[in-house]
């Protein structure tokens, strides 16, 4: 015991100075047109406020609107989608939602990849750096987090940096120090503008894909791939949402037309099951009758992302539900079409 209280305050100093040292390169190092530096700052700023949350993939950051929400049904939501986001992740941010924020929606994407996709550890460490208390933080990292995970995921320092690129260096601290720090304005159409509340846009529209594109990229999903981890997962943001009284409704987002293949048709009919054995709202914008007045090619990025204009619609789609949910049966079919 004595030994303990003797070496307790030095490795305690030792803890604080290695995360003070690793604050200090994030600042540096961390580029300064990194959407996720934004989404945190707009996070932590409104903590405390939040009742509607949007989960997911890129496809959640690029689709879900949170300012026509706000807008539209008075809400105080926030985007908390990110790169290739995991079921695994996706519980964590739902978790800590839940416990610092008055939440009371949860809309989360679920389409083939995130019932899939087995491991991505980019996205997983990206994804921690969404979280904004120490708490869930910890609780992450021991939930089945790899060491390598566990190490990149709490020491910026040990990501891929180069510590001597002193033009960048630079550049990313005259930026970071200059008032109001706001988020950079992009030079080209083709690249993500971060808005604002975690909604991040694009503003050009996809061109007419190749035959040879469509042929690579057509959705290949069938039931056998699906992983149980994210079913796991999946189980635990239904439980934990139910206990804590939370709303929780399923999104699938619609994909370009030319790439849409019978096995959505699937997806559709597996994700539905889901729903329905769980009490659970399920919109698969795929099935909406009219989808592709909806969603015309100038409504995407590219084949699975929306421009802000797409974004525009599947928000006020979204809130149109939200205000009448027997809208449902006048613009869903059964099941998707693929023509």
């Amino acid at each position: 015991m004595k030994l303990f209280l003797k070496i307790a305050p030095r490795i305690l100093v030792l803890l604080v100075f290695m995360v003070l040292l690793d604050a200090g390169v994030r600042f540096f190092y961390e580029p300064y047109d990194r959407n996720a530096i934004y989404t945190r700052s707009d996070y932590k700023e409104d903590r405390g406020n939040i009742d509607t949350i949007f989960v997911g993939t890129s496809q959640t950051y690029a689709g879900f609107d949170p300012a026509i929400f706000d807008e539209r049904l008075g809400t105080d939501s926030f985007n908390l989608g990110s790169n290739a986001q995991l079921m695994y992740s996706s519980y964590h941010l739902i978790h800590e939602a839940l416990t610092i924020n008055p939440v009371k929606t949860v809309y989360l994407e679920i389409n083939d990849a995130s019932l899939t996709r087995a491991k991505n550890d980019s996205a997983q460490v990206g994804c921690f750096d969404y979280l904004i208390s120490w708490r869930e933080k910890f609780l992450t990292l021991i939930d089945g987090a790899s060491n390598s995970i566990q190490l990149r995921s709490m020491f910026y320092g040990l990501r891929d940096i180069d510590y001597f690129d002193f033009s960048f260096l630079k550049e990313n601290l005259t930026y970071k120090l200059t008032e109001g720090h706001t988020p950079p304005q992009k030079e080209k159409d083709s690249n993500w503008q971060y808005y604002t509340k975690g909604h991040i846009v694009s503003t050009s529209s996809y061109k007419v894909p190749s035959e040879r594109v469509i042929k690579r990229n057509k959705i290949d999903w069938s039931v056998d791939k699906v992983q149980e981890k994210n079913l796991v997962y999946l189980q635990k943001i239904i439980d934990l949402c139910k206990e804590k009284d939370v709303e929780l409704i399923l999104v699938t987002p619609c994909i370009y037309k030319d790439f849409l293949t019978v096995d959505v048709i699937d997806l559709h009919n597996y994700v539905s099951e889901l729903a329905k054995e769980n009490g659970l709202t399920y919109y698969d914008m795929n099935a909406l009758k009219a989808r592709n007045t909806y969603f015309p090619l100038a409504s995407y990025r590219d084949k699975t992302h929306l421009n802000q204009t797409g974004a525009e619609t599947l928000s006020n789609l979204l809130c149109d539900l939200y205000e009448n949910p027997n809208l449902a049966s006048e613009l869903f079919l059964s099941i998707p079409s693929i023509e």
